[in-house]
C-alpha cells in the first residue's frame, strides 16, 4: 500500500514537473529566453513563482541612445589620440631622416678632412722649411675636425633615444586601433539591436500578455498539485500520525516518564544529602522533568526553588554531581537504552579551590582545610554511587574525573598522572 502511493505520487510529481516545465518554456521562448535544461523541480517552482519581465536582455536596453552616444564619443576620443600620435610618429621619422642627411654630410667632410696632412709634416719640397701659415691653417682644419667628430657622438645619441620613443607611441598606436576596432564592433551591435527594436514595437505587449497567460496557467497548475497532496499525501500522514500514537500508547510512554523521573528524585536527593548543600534548604527534594529538561529543588513540598536561586557554588555543584550521577544510574538500569554508560567530570574541585585564592570570600586556613574535606568527599560520593549501580544492574560504568587526586585512599582509582615537562592527557 505504501509502496504503491509513494510509486503514484513520483509519477504525479513528474507530470507536474513536465506541464510546469513547458509552461516556463513557451514563455521563455516568447521573450527571446532559453530554460536551462536539468532544473529541479524546486528551481521550477521558484522560476515560476517570479517569471522574468521583458527586459533589456530581450529587446534592447531602455538606455539604448544613452549608451550608443557614450560608446560614439569613447570613439571619437580614441580617434583623437590616434591621430596626435600618428602626427607625433611622423615628425619624429622625419627628424629621424633629416638627422641621418645630416649625419652622411657630417661623415663625408670628416673623411675628406682625414686626406690633409698634419701639419708637423707639411714643409716646403724646395727648401725643405716649414711653412708655418699653411701649418696654422691645417691646425685650425684639425681642430674643426675634432669638434665635428663630438657633433657626430651627439647625433648618435640623439637617434638612440628616439628609437625608444618611437616604439613606445608605435605600441601606443597600436592600443589605440585596437580599441576602435572592439568599440566600432559595440557600436554595430547596439545599432542593431536599436533597429531591431523599433522594427518590433508591438513585441513588448504581446511578451506582457503571454506572461499574464503563463501566470495564470502556473496558479493553476500549482493549485492542482496543493489539492492532489491534500487528498492523498496528507491523508497518508494523518494514518501514519495515529499508528504512532496507538504505538506510544502501547508503550506507556506517559507511565515510563513518571516512573523514570521519580526515579531520578530519589537518587539525586539520596546523592545530595551527602554532599555539602546548605541545611537552610532542607528538608526537600531534587525533581528533574524529562520532557522539557528543567531542573528544580522542591524545598518542603510547597515552595520550587529553580537552580539559578540556589545561591552558592556548592549548591550548584552538589545539584549537578547528583542530577549526572542519577541519570548515569538511570542509563544503566534502562537495558534498551542507547545512551553511553559514561559519565567525564572535569574538575569538580574548582568551587572550593578557584584559580586564584583571592576569589575565595573566606582564605584563613580553617576554610581551606574544610575545602579540601568537602573535595575528598565528592570523591567518596562518586565511589559510592558507581557501587550501587554496579550492586543493581550487574555491572560497572566508567566514570573519568580531570582532578588533583594525591590523597592515598583514592591511588587505587588514579589512572595517569600528567606532569608539566611529561606526557599530556591531549
Amino acid at each position: 500500500m505504501k509502496k504503491e502511493l509513494k510509486r503514484q505520487e513520483k509519477l504525479e510529481n513528474k507530470e507536474f514537473e513536465e506541464e510546469l516545465k513547458s509552461v516556463i518554456k513557451s514563455y521563455f521562448s516568447v521573450i527571446g529566453l532559453e530554460l536551462e535544461p536539468n532544473i529541479p523541480l524546486s528551481g521550477l517552482k521558484k522560476m515560476a513563482k517570479a517569471l522574468p519581465d521583458i527586459n533589456n536582455t530581450s529587446y534592447g536596453d531602455s538606455n539604448l541612445a544613452g549608451n550608443l552616444h557614450q560608446k560614439r564619443a569613447e570613439r571619437e576620443a580614441l580617434r583623437s589620440k590616434l591621430n596626435e600620435t600618428q602626427e607625433l610618429l611622423s615628425l619624429l621619422e622625419t627628424n629621424i631622416a633629416l638627422s641621418r642627411g645630416h649625419v652622411a654630410q657630417l661623415k663625408f667632410l670628416d673623411m675628406t678632412s682625414s686626406l690633409i696632412p698634419q701639419a708637423e709634416t707639411l714643409v716646403c719640397p724646395i727648401c725643405k722649411s716649414n711653412n708655418s701659415p699653411i701649418s696654422q691653417e691645417i691646425h685650425a682644419i684639425e681642430h674643426s675636425r675634432q669638434e665635428l667628430k663630438r657633433e657626430l657622438t651627439k647625433i648618435g645619441v640623439y637617434k638612440q633615444d628616439n628609437s625608444k620613443q618611437i616604439e613606445d607611441l608605435q605600441r601606443q598606436r597600436n592600443s589605440y586601433k585596437k580599441d576602435i576596432v572592439r568599440i566600432s564592433s559595440e557600436i554595430n551591435l547596439l545599432e542593431s539591436q536599436d533597429k531591431h527594436l523599433n522594427e518590433n514595437k508591438q513585441l513588448r505587449d504581446l511578451a506582457n500578455f503571454a506572461k499574464g497567460m503563463a501566470e495564470a496557467k502556473v496558479e493553476t497548475l500549482m493549485s492542482k498539485q496543493k489539492q492532489d497532496f491534500q487528498s492523498d499525501d496528507v491523508k497518508e500522514l494523518i494514518e501514519r500520525v495515529e499508528w504512532l500514537k496507538q504505538k506510544i500508547d502501547g508503550f506507556d510512554l506517559k507511565g515510563r516518564v513518571t516512573e523514570a523521573e521519580a526515579f531520578l528524585s530519589q537518587k539525586m536527593t539520596e546523592i545530595c544529602r551527602q554532599l555539602n548543600f546548605e541545611n537552610e534548604l532542607k528538608p526537600g527534594k531534587l525533581r528533574f522533568t524529562i520532557d522539557d529538561f528543567v531542573f528544580y529543588y522542591h524545598f518542603q513540598e510547597k515552595e520550587k526553588i529553580v537552580l539559578s536561586e540556589m545561591g552558592s557554588g556548592s549548591n550548584w555543584l552538589a545539584c549537578h554531581l547528583s542530577l549526572f550521577l542519577a541519570l548515569l544510574h538511570l542509563n544503566c538500569k534502562e537495558k534498551t537504552s542507547s545512551i553511553p554508560t559514561f559519565l567525564f567530570i572535569d574538575q569538580p574541585s574548582q568551587v572550593y579551590f578557584p584559580t586564584r585564592y583571592g576569589e575565595l570570600e573566606d582564605d584563613s586556613q580553617e576554610t581551606k582545610d574544610d575545602n579540601i574535606k568537602q573535595v575528598r568527599n565528592i570523591f567518596r560520593v562518586i565511589i559510592k554511587a558507581l557501587k550501587n549501580i554496579e550492586k543493581e544492574c550487574g555491572f560497572l560504568p566508567q566514570i573519568v574525573v580531570m582532578e588533583h587526586a594525591d590523597e592515598e585512599e583514592f591511588k587505587d582509582y588514579v589512572k595517569a598522572r600528567w606532569t608539566k615537562d611529561g606526557e599530556k592527557l591531549i
